[in-house]
């Protein structure tokens, strides 16, 4: 078994269960507030699946050579199990850290601003671009979900929290 499986099962199936949420509790919205999430549970879903299948289906290639010309082989029984600093339960929870995220800013600042500001992080913190190139498309990205989904497609975005404190407080 390659190091990391159990942890990229883990998150999978993690987001696979977020994945089916989102589309079944979406079902009960009317239409045009259904349609985004719903979609993107689907294509979550589709896209789990095939990370989960893809490397089963390569693994039972025989002959299949991985980045080397030598085919991968299975490791010995006797071998020294993996040292104690490995990092691996960290790397298989970044992908939720980002989840909740992007949940937390939905609810704190609202839908509208939590998607450009989580592109913003996402890409700067994950990806390493540079601060211009990251605003430059979290502000594109915020400018086409706003014309797109606001005033094409007229759907309502989640108020946030702040946003329904201020409207009580003032």
């Amino acid at each position: 078994m390659r190091a990391g499986t159990g942890a990229d099962l883990f998150v999978s199936v993690v987001l696979a269960t977020v994945f089916v949420f989102l589309a079944v509790e979406a079902g009960a919205w009317d239409y045009r507030s259904a349609l985004f999430p719903q979609a993107i549970g689907v294509a979550g879903l589709a896209a789990v699946g095939a990370l989960l299948v893809v490397p089963a289906v390569a693994r039972r290639a025989p002959g299949r050579a991985s980045g080397s010309a030598v085919a991968d082989e299975p490791p010995e029984p006797d071998s020294a199990p993996p040292p104690a600093g490995n990092r691996d339960h960290v790397r298989a929870l970044r992908p939720l850290a980002w989840i909740a995220a992007v949940i937390g800013l939905s609810w704190l600042p609202g839908q509208m601003v939590a998607m450009p500001l989580f592109m913003l992080g996402f890409l700067r913190c994950e990806a390493g671009f540079r601060w211009l190139t990251a605003s430059s498309a979290a502000l594109f990205t915020g400018g086409y979900l706003y014309v797109v989904f606001d005033r094409v497609l007229t759907v309502t975005w989640l108020d946030g929290a702040v946003y329904r404190w201020a409207a009580t407080a003032l």
